[in-house]
């Protein structure tokens, strides 16, 4: 995460795709009782 900080063009692309993976993880994990899964 500290790589794209570093670069402020690739910022707002890279942190749009991280977000949207993060997003994807927790609602799975939100919606699945074991988060181990």
């Amino acid at each position: 995460m500290t790589v794209f900080a570093e670069d402020p063009t690739k910022v707002p692309e890279q942190r749009r795709r991280e977000q949207r993976r993060v997003g994807r993880r927790e609602a799975l994990f939100r919606s699945t009782p074991s988060g181990d899964q």
